[in-house]
């Protein structure tokens, strides 16, 4: 059965712009009926002294499971080169897992030490929250019971523009 993924995406290293496209058709891959959300340059989280990020938000199918999209999403991250530095450092591309299960249904929780879903600082993010707004903005958050454009009115939305 298919399950709806919802999975951000973001870089600040290199032809930014290249690396999402590359990024998105890799996800085609194993990803059906896939959406994307417009492009948002934003300022760094955690640690600023770093260039500024491009930031999306795609949607899609999969027969695979959670931990299996994650698998192979650090695969992707690996063959764009993706050198792991410190927390919040630069990077050439990183993709979050943000949402898993049934659109406008069931979705998915669950925690271990490799993954947790949904996405654990995704509502305190505008470079998550604002894209995946402009996709899904009612869809309930699993955790919070809130809908996502109910999430984005809290959250402090300084540093998202739209580049495309």
């Amino acid at each position: 059965m298919q399950s709806w993924v919802a999975l951000s995406l973001g870089t600040n290293v290199g032809a930014r712009e290249s690396n999402l496209r590359v990024a998105v058709d890799s996800l085609r891959e194993f990803l059906t009926e896939v959406k994307t959300s417009s492009i948002y340059e934003t300022e760094p989280v955690g640690f600023l002294d770093q260039p500024q990020f491009l930031n999306m938000v795609l949607l899609g199918y999969s027969e695979l499971s959670p931990l299996k999209i994650l698998e192979r999403t650090k695969k992707i991250e690996e063959e764009a080169g993706r050198v792991r530095t410190f927390k919040n450092g630069p990077r050439i591309l990183d993709i979050d897992i943000l949402l898993y299960g049934h659109l406008e249904g069931d979705l998915y929780v669950h925690q271990s030490k490799d993954l947790t879903v949904p996405h654990p600082r995704m509502h305190e993010r505008a470079f998550v929250l604002v894209p995946l707004k402009e996709l899904i903005p009612n869809q309930m958050h699993p955790v919070l019971g809130k809908k996502i454009y109910e999430i984005d009115l809290e959250n402090e939305l300084q540093g998202v523009k739209k580049v495309q």
